[in-house]
């Protein structure tokens, strides 16, 4: 029994009192043998526990980090922040088995974290108190700890007390910074410029491969110490130093250009813009790029020269000019444009370029950034007094000093347009000169061929064979005639504008190979082999007959212009919602000369007496008709050849256009 008793001194004083009775020989009780112990100093230790106990309780359960006591394997002892952190809820822990606390360990730690917490509640001396690992919460998240650990004595045993930190965030930002200097350092080696870091000292610390490459060191230089001043000629150093001072003082710094040195001694002109690195508050440093602008520097020149001689050309060119600025002001006009305007030259500036420029939709090139350039523009200007002249109008934008501009360059082409126009008229009389003749001389060609043909019919037995020549020969120049004035009366149709397409859906396939079969015949006379390779299908809207017209020209010519034993491939296709068809042969071909002509109205080239065995009729009107049939349709006809026996290919383009039901 314990018992606390009063002193005279009036301390208290803690005793245990320790009884045993006293018996007679009868074996009855007869008094009792009292001991008392002075236990003082044992209840104020006990005390003392206690109120230590109370204070760790209190503080641990106030602490934003885990706290746990492992013994025996099991967790004794552990904070509300402890299961915070993990998930699991204070009966769940209290119930795990020897060990099981190993299932809040990653699996690439479990082994690591068992060993050292087995030598720990052994009270082991070769152990490690300090590491980071990866734990496993409740729902199967992981997280990162940072463990503090150590031997103590709990109720008399050893124990492990483990202190841990959620350091979780700690390691995402870690992580994040790490990928963010290698995203760096890839981006600097992909950069082409310089890119550098230098200490305070202005040790260079790092540089791309870019800067090894401009500069000629080597990463062995870097490691055996280059300070940045050394890239610095030395009339430049005072003016770096300064602007390295203003950085290192907080002061914000523009890019600054230097003369710089290479290792090899050679020089070249650098920008150089740099910012400070700072760690903690506090400038370690500086890091920058180094630009080299000795191509800008001597462009720069360049400019200047050719600004000069720009300014040179534009006051004394024959022509009118105009510098139209991006609000499309006038800020220069020459003196050739206000004689053509009548304006003075401080009543065009500043003004608005529509004063005397006209309105086209889809031509200023201020509304068009994808067009730098606009040639032969046929439009007009208007004069002060209200008159409207013709010009022909190149357009330009250009670059001064940095800014665009648009320069206006213009030609008055009063003159051309009455020549034009006269010109229009006399092609307008020579087409019903033609057509008229055409008609006069087609009544009187069919009586002559006619009455030939009549004559030679009743008459062939009497007469001998030279006047039957004379008479055929007649017949034939009569055909041929008549050939030609159908011709120039076809002609004369296409060139007035009142040729009507009679259009229907058909195949151009099928029309392809009709007309070669037709020509089938022909080809075999001269032995010639004609090749097919089209699309099965190429049905679109066109007019059949005329067509027809177009394929038998071009395949009749390659056929008589390509000498005995040639070739011709005819292939087709499709190209921004057109037919191209093709008709190669390997032939004489064609001069420069000649190809500028053949789609010219008579441009036939003649092959008579060249030593060609070839087919030479013709009027020279089949491939302007041809042309002009192609262009009523909206496609194009054109011709590729290299010269002088090199053959010669023929193409001509018609629009696909599908049934609505297509």
């Amino acid at each position: 029994h314990r018992f606390e008793f009063l002193k005279k001194d009036g301390n208290n004083i803690f005793t245990r009192l320790e009884t045993s009775p006293i018996l007679n020989k009868e074996g009855n009780y007869d008094g009792a043998i009292a001991i008392v112990s002075d236990i003082t100093n044992l209840v104020h230790s006990e005390f003392e526990l206690l109120e230590v106990k109370e204070k760790f309780e209190t503080i641990s359960q106030q602490a934003f980090i885990s706290i746990v006591i492992l013994q025996d394997n099991r967790f004794k002892y552990f904070n509300d922040e402890f299961l915070r952190v993990i998930g699991f809820s204070r009966e769940e822990i209290e119930n795990w088995t020897s060990f099981e606390f190993l299932k809040i360990i990653h699996p690439d730690y479990k082994d690591f974290v068992k060993e050292q917490a087995i030598k720990k509640q052994r009270g082991d001396k070769d152990v490690i108190n300090e590491y980071e690992f990866k734990g496993l919460k409740k729902s199967g998240e992981i997280y990162w700890a940072q463990l503090y650990s150590k031997t103590v004595n709990y109720e008399g045993s050893p124990a492990d007390l483990i202190i841990t930190l959620d350091i979780t965030e700690r390691k995402k930002a870690e992580e994040q910074l790490k990928l963010s200097e290698e995203k760096y350092r890839d981006i600097a080696e992909l950069l082409p410029d310089t890119i550098y870091e230098a200490d305070k000292n202005l040790n260079i610390v790092y540089v791309n491969s870019k800067g090894y490459q401009v500069f000629g060191y080597s990463p062995e230089d870097l490691e055996s110490g280059l300070n940045i001043m050394e890239l610095v000629v030395d009339e430049y150093k005072t003016k770096a130093m300064k602007k390295v001072r203003d950085i290192f003082n907080g002061e914000k710094t523009e890019p600054t250009e230097y003369l710089l040195k290479k290792k090899n001694g050679s020089e070249f002109y650098g920008r150089v813009h740099s910012r400070p690195i700072y760690k903690n508050g506090s400038i370690i440093g500086l890091r920058g790029t180094i630009s080299d602008i000795t191509e800008m520097e001597n462009a720069k020149q360049k400019l200047k020269k050719s600004e000069e001689r720009f300014r040179k050309l534009y006051t004394n060119i024959p022509g009118a000019m105009l510098l139209i600025n991006q609000e499309k002001k006038i800020i220069d006009a020459n003196g050739i444009t206000c004689e053509l305007t009548g304006y003075k030259k401080e009543e065009l500036l500043g003004k608005k370029c529509d004063l005397v420029c006209s309105r086209i939709d889809g031509v200023c090139l201020l509304e068009n950034p994808n067009n730098n350039e606009i040639t032969s523009l046929d439009t007009y200007i208007k004069a002060k007094n209200g008159k409207i002249i013709p010009i022909l109008k190149n357009i330009k934008k250009i670059e001064i000093d940095g800014k665009k501009f648009i320069l206006e360059n213009f030609q008055d082409i009063t003159e051309k347009k009455i020549a034009e126009e006269t010109l229009k008229k006399v092609n307008l009389l020579k087409t019903e000169l033609m057509r008229r003749a055409s008609h006069e001389l087609k009544t009187p060609l069919v009586s002559i061929k006619g009455f030939t043909s009549l004559l030679l019919q009743k008459n062939e037995n009497k007469f001998d064979e030279e006047t039957i020549s004379i008479i055929k020969e007649i017949e034939k120049g009569c055909e041929r005639l008549q050939y030609l004035t159908n011709d120039i009366l076809e002609t004369s149709k296409l060139d007035s504008g009142n040729l009507k397409l009679r259009k229907t859906y058909e195949n151009l396939t099928f029309l392809i190979r009709f007309v070669v079969n037709s020509f089938q015949g022909l080809a075999e006379l001269r032995n010639i082999i004609i090749n097919i390779d089209i699309e099965d299908d190429m049905t679109t809207y066109f007019e059949k007959e005329r067509i027809y017209e177009v394929l038998g020209n071009l395949i009749s010519n390659a056929i008589k212009y390509t000498p005995e034993g040639g070739r011709i491939n005819i292939n087709s296709e499709v190209s921004d919602n057109f037919y191209i068809i093709s008709i190669r042969d390997n032939g004489i071909g064609f001069t420069k000369e000649e190809k500028e002509k053949i789609f010219k109205q008579f441009g036939k080239i003649e092959r008579y007496g060249q030593g060609w065995n070839l087919g030479i009729d013709g009027s020279g009107l089949g491939l302007y008709i041809s042309k002009k049939i192609i262009e009523h349709h909206g496609g194009k006809i054109w011709m590729e050849s290299k010269g002088r026996k090199k053959g010669s290919t023929f193409f001509f383009s018609l629009p696909i256009t599908k049934r609505m039901s297509d």
